[in-house]
């Protein structure tokens, strides 16, 4: 099973796929931008989260942050690229969680957990942030 939330829907309403109009991680089903079956592109602003064999990768970090989770015991993993450090008060923080930090790692809990994952058992890593 492979989830993922893409925060950057199509501008015209008409090109939105179904995950484009859905902001609940947990209700989304298929790959962010994956050209193979075996690998997840986790974009800027997005989260993914598999129980499958399936690698998440991300690139250009930059000042972005990613956020990877996993529990082994579970067989569950995910990955988070968020843009900004906090949402609040922000009015894209509810539609676009996975663009900001503490509001994606919450939303990236929420969705391992719906996986089979337990919380308690989460090891995570972290990279980017660059200045």
């Amino acid at each position: 099973m492979t989830r993922s939330l893409s925060d950057d829907p199509p501008d015209d309403p008409a090109e939105r796929t179904e995950s484009d109009a859905v902001a609940d991680p947990a209700a989304v089903t298929g790959g962010a931008a994956a050209d193979d079956p075996g690998r997840i592109k986790v974009g800027v602003g997005e989260l993914a989260v598999t129980t499958d064999d399936a690698v998440l990768t991300t690139s250009g970090l930059g000042s972005c942050v990613a956020v990877a989770l996993v529990d082994e015991r579970a067989g569950a993993r995910g990955l988070l690229h968020a843009m900004l450090p906090a949402g609040e008060g922000r009015t894209t923080a509810t539609s676009r969680p996975a663009k900001y930090v503490d509001t994606g790692v919450d939303s990236l809990i929420a969705s391992l957990d719906d996986a089979g994952a337990d919380p308690r058992r989460l090891k995570a890593r972290v990279a980017g942030g660059a200045e």
